[in-house]
């Protein structure tokens, strides 16, 4: 672990940018190009849960660069996550994670059960959302 994560982790300073924020003009793509699986994982810099769910996350996203990991800090952009949970008809919590596939969520997990384990179960090697 770096000084920059082990920072993050303990004391919430500095951002983890491994993963690339959804911004709204993706996300609207993400719901109408009916491609593969995608990842949207909401995160609030504040929260000790989301400081270890992150980790789990990038770890899934580096050992599956197949597969879009976008980030939504729910803090900064408070009216994406309400619109991501209005529209994908997903309640919101943080952290979270929501897997797209043909532009509707096909599996969730939040707090604790965020890990890449997880990520890698609901999506299959085949890129097939199970």
């Amino acid at each position: 672990m770096s000084i920059r994560d082990l920072l993050y982790l303990v004391f919430g300073m500095g951002e983890r940018d491994e993963l690339p924020r959804l911004s709204p003009d993706r996300l609207d793509r993400l719901r109408t190009t009916g491609d593969g699986p995608a990842v949207i994982y909401k995160h609030s810099p504040r929260c000790m849960i989301c400081r270890r769910a992150i980790g789990e996350v990038e770890d899934f996203a580096r050992s599956r660069s197949d597969i879009p990991v976008y980030r939504i800090d729910v803090l900064e952009q408070r009216e994406l996550s309400d619109r991501v949970a209005r529209e994908l008809d997903v309640r919101h919590e943080s952290p979270q994670v929501i897997v797209l596939r043909d532009g509707r969520p096909r599996w969730s997990a939040s707090h604790g059960a965020v890990t890449a384990e997880a990520l890698s179960q609901a999506i299959g090697g085949d890129g097939d959302v199970r």
